[in-house]
C-alpha cells in the first residue's frame, strides 16, 4: 500500500483490496491529512510503503502510517525503517525539486510550476542539475498537437505520455548511477533529454549516460549550450542530402538561423529570407545573400536551386518549386500545422524523387551530432542567438511568445 500525503490533499494507492475497503481507507486518509499537512513545508511530500500482511485492516494501516510519518527522525531521503505496534514501515520525505507540470494538452495555462521528487541516478544514469534549458517548436507542438489526431498519436492519446517537457539542457552533474565511466559530478554538460522520458524544465533531469549528452565546449555559458534542438532537425535534411561545397540552398525564415550555420559549415552557398529587422543577423551568421520578403517577392529571383528549407511554416512547396532545379528537394520542419504537406511526401516517396521531404534524424543519431556541434561550437563555425530568457517561474509566457512564431534562436529558460 502507498500513501502519499501533501498540502492538497491525501493520495492514496492500495493493491488487492475490495471497494469497501478503499472508501474507508480513503476517508481515513482524508483525516490523515487534517493531520499531517500543517506539517509539511515548502509543499512537500510524505511518503510510507507498509510492509504487513495484506489482510490487515486497511483504515488500521493508515493510521499506523500516520504515525509513523509523524516520528521525527522522518525529515528527508533515504528512507528510514519504523516499527509502531509490531508492524514494520518504510517512511520518508523525499528531496523535492521545482518543475514544470504538465498533465494535459491546452494552452500554456495549463502549465504549473509544482514541487515534485527529485529523481535518483539508476544504474547507467546521470542526475543533472540544470542551469540552462529552452523552449522551442517541439515543445509548443508537444503541448498542442497539430494536427491533433497524428500529433497525439505521437504524444500521447489523451494526455502527454511525459508530465515535464523541455529537449535542450546544460548544467552540472551532480551523481551518477553505477556503471557510468564516463562522467562525474562536477562535469559540465549539455545534450538533448530523450523524448520519451521526462525533460529538462526543471531544476533537475535524469538521462541515461549513453543518450546525447557530451561535456560543454570551453568559454561556453550555459546559456550558449542550450542550441541543440533547432540544429538537430535542421542538420538532419543536410546530412541526409550531403549539402557541401556547390551546393545552393535557400533558407525560408529567420528561425533558420540554425541552419543557415550548418550549411555554411558544410560549404554551401546560402541565401537567407526573412524580415527586415533580421537581415543583419542573417549576414552575420554567414549568409551569402539576404532577401527582406517583406520588400520584394523571393519566389521570383530568377535562380535555380538546389534546396529550399522552409524553417517557420510560412511559405509553400508550390509557391517554392519555381525556384528549384529540376531535381531539387523542398525540405520542411515538420507537415505543417493542418498536415498539408503530408500528402506532397507521400508523393514523393512512391516517384522516388525526393522533392518534398520533412527529414527527421536516423534512430541513434543524437550523440554523434551533439560531439559534432561541439566541435563546430568551439571552432567558432556556430554559436547561439539568444532571443529571450525567462525564470522557470515564468515558462507560460515563454511558451506563449513561442507560439507567435516570431522567435529568433533561441528562447532560454533559467533554472
Amino acid at each position: 500500500m502507498l500513501l502519499r500525503i501533501d498540502q492538497m490533499r491525501a493520495h492514496v494507492v492500495f493493491e488487492d483490496l475490495s471497494h469497501e475497503a478503499r472508501h474507508g481507507a480513503a476517508r481515513a486518509g482524508n483525516e490523515m491529512h487534517n493531520l499531517l499537512a500543517p506539517r509539511l513545508v515548502r509543499k512537500s511530500a510524505l511518503y510510507a510503503v507498509n510492509l504487513p500482511p495484506k489482510s490487515t485492516n486497511a483504515r488500521q494501516q493508515l493510521f499506523l502510517i500516520a504515525n509513523c510519518m509523524a516520528h521525527p527522525r522522518i525529515i528527508a531521503y533515504p528512507p528510514t525503517l519504523l516499527s509502531v505496534a509490531g508492524h514494520y514501515f518504510w517512511a520518508y520525505r523525499p528531496q523535492i525539486m521545482k518543475a514544470a507540470v504538465i498533465t494535459r494538452y491546452g494552452s500554456p495555462a495549463v502549465i504549473k510550476i509544482l514541487d515534485v521528487p527529485k529523481p535518483a541516478p539508476a544504474a547507467g544514469e546521470v542526475l543533472i542539475r540544470v542551469h540552462a534549458t529552452t523552449v522551442n517548436r517541439t515543445d509548443s507542438g508537444e503541448l498542442r498537437p497539430r494536427p491533433r489526431v497524428l500529433g497525439r498519436l505521437v504524444f500521447g492519446l489523451r494526455r502527454p505520455r511525459r508530465t515535464i517537457f523541455g529537449m535542450d539542457f546544460a548544467g552540472v552533474v551532480e551523481a551518477v548511477g553505477a556503471e557510468v565511466m564516463s562522467f562525474k559530478p562536477g562535469d559540465r554538460v549539455f545534450g538533448m533529454c530523450p523524448s520519451r522520458s521526462n525533460g529538462a524544465q526543471a531544476e533537475y533531469v535524469c538521462i541515461p549516460a549513453k543518450a546525447p549528452i557530451a561535456i560543454m565546449p570551453t568559454n561556453t555559458h550555459f546559456d550558449e549550450a542550450v542550441v541543440c534542438e533547432g540544429a538537430f532537425y535542421a542538420n538532419s535534411g543536410l546530412r541526409k542530402f550531403h549539402v557541401g561545397p556547390g551546393h545552393r540552398i535557400l533558407i525560408y525564415g529567420a528561425i533558420g538561423s540554425a541552419a543557415v550555420q550548418l550549411a555554411k559549415a558544410r560549404g554551401a552557398e546560402v541565401t537567407a529570407v526573412a524580415a527586415t529587422r533580421h537581415l543583419e543577423l542573417l549576414k552575420s551568421l554567414g549568409a551569402d545573400r539576404v532577401i527582406d520578403y517583406t520588400a520584394e517577392d523571393f519566389t521570383r529571383i530568377g535562380e535555380s536551386l538546389d534546396f529550399v528549407f522552409e524553417a517557420v511554416g510560412k511559405t509553400s512547396f508550390f509557391r517554392c518549386r519555381r525556384l528549384l532545379k529540376p531535381n531539387g528537394t523542398f525540405m520542411a520542419t515538420d507537415i505543417g500545422p493542418w498536415g498539408e504537406y503530408l500528402p506532397l511526401i507521400i508523393w514523393s516517396l512512391i516517384a522516388k524523387n525526393n522533392r518534398v521531404l520533412v527529414p527527421l534524424p536516423p534512430r541513434g543519431s543524437g550523440q554523434s551530432f551533439v560531439e559534432f556541434l561541439k566541435a563546430l561550437i568551439e571552432a567558432g563555425q556556430f554559436r547561439a542567438v539568444i532571443d529571450r530568457r525567462y525564470p522557470l517561474d515564468a515558462i507560460a509566457d515563454a511558451y506563449r511568445y513561442v507560439e507567435t512564431g516570431q522567435k529568433v534562436g533561441i528562447v532560454v529558460i533559467n533554472a
